[in-house]
């Protein structure tokens, strides 16, 4: 591995948090790797697409692939996945978090700002400097 590589180390002893690593495909810049989330035959009244959280180093990158997963969904839907990263409000961040938690989201990209969604995340996330 780059000596640049961050290892992080998460306990994965939760009933809800699965982790998939799929070979890849297609060539990264295309994103088409990640197209099992949101399938391309996806319709409205079909069941919602399963939950999703997906990293990222990069907010460029997170921006871009939030933008990609949202174009297979009907514009009415499209709000259901955001990007998160540093570059945005704290309050913004907390308040999809909380929204993810809730079922309101399908699904975030992320930079590792997010952490792990869960609920003691989320009372985090919600604590803003100064409170």
């Amino acid at each position: 591995m780059p000596d640049n590589t961050s290892i992080m180390r998460r306990s994965n002893d939760w009933w809800n948090i699965v982790y998939v690593v799929c070979e890849m495909k297609h060539h990264q810049s295309t994103y088409l790797n990640l197209g099992f989330l949101i399938p391309l035959d996806w319709q409205v009244g079909k069941p919602i697409p399963v939950k999703f959280l997906v990293f990222f180093n990069s907010k460029h990158e997170a921006e871009e692939v939030a933008k990609f997963l949202k174009s297979r969904l009907p514009l009415q839907l499209q709000d259901r996945i955001q990007w998160l990263h540093s570059g945005m409000m704290a309050a913004f961040r907390a308040d999809e978090i909380k929204n993810m938690v809730e079922n309101e989201q399908w699904g975030l990209v992320l930079t590792d700002i997010g952490g792990m969604v869960s609920q003691r995340s989320c009372e985090r996330a919600a604590i803003l400097p100064g409170q």
